[in-house]
């Protein structure tokens, strides 16, 4: 194991551009992780978290489109109130991408998870989104962001359908940022 303070001739290149106090913060958790791999196999949550704030992670999430009789939704779903980043706030249904992810064992997760009354349906890419540390408090991520269309009356148990030109300023801001994207993407190239 690397012990904080280390002196930054004996520890990786890239942590020599690092401050000291987040350097510490690094090694820290990269022994906990270390420890708890040797223990039970397994990243504990608070591993990952701590993890995530320094290198950029790859999530997918899911616009679930529905046309009402007068205007396009998008679903969105609440984070649970005891989420420690964005708690009660709406969002889309999505997923990170883990490093022993399969492109199945991800959908997967994330229709069971989320999503059961779509039946595993696969979507469409509809675009990219890119949020950076300062904009999303658990660190920088890639978003790639599928888009599916559901048919008039769909329900999804998990969260509820809401005007896509009004989206809930209770949604979390970088999937506000996302909606406003897929808004502008809706338009320009409608399905």
């Amino acid at each position: 194991m690397i012990a904080p303070s280390t002196k930054f001739q004996t520890v990786p290149k890239i942590l020599r551009f690092w401050s000291n106090s987040k350097a510490d913060a690094f090694i820290s958790a990269f022994n906990l992780l270390a420890s708890s791999l040797r223990e039970t196999g397994k990243i504990p949550r608070e591993v990952y978290e701590s993890l995530a704030r320094f290198f950029p992670q790859a999530c997918v999430e899911l616009a679930v489109l529905r046309q009402s009789e007068d205007e396009l939704e998008i679903f969105l779903s609440a984070r649970p109130d005891d989420d420690p980043y964005w708690p009660g706030q709406l969002h889309m249904p999505g997923t990170t991408l883990y490093a022993l992810d399969s492109e199945e064992t991800m959908w997967s997760r994330l229709m069971h998870n989320e999503l059961r009354e779509l039946n595993g349906r696969r979507p469409t890419l509809a675009f990219n989104h890119v949020t950076t540390y300062d904009d999303r408090e658990r660190g920088a991520c890639m978003h790639a962001v599928y888009l599916t269309v559901v048919e008039a009356g769909t329900e999804i148990s998990s969260g509820q359908f809401y005007p896509l030109r009004d989206i809930p300023r209770e949604t979390i801001n970088h999937h506000y940022a996302m909606l406003e994207k897929l808004l502008k993407h809706h338009f320009e190239h409608p399905v």
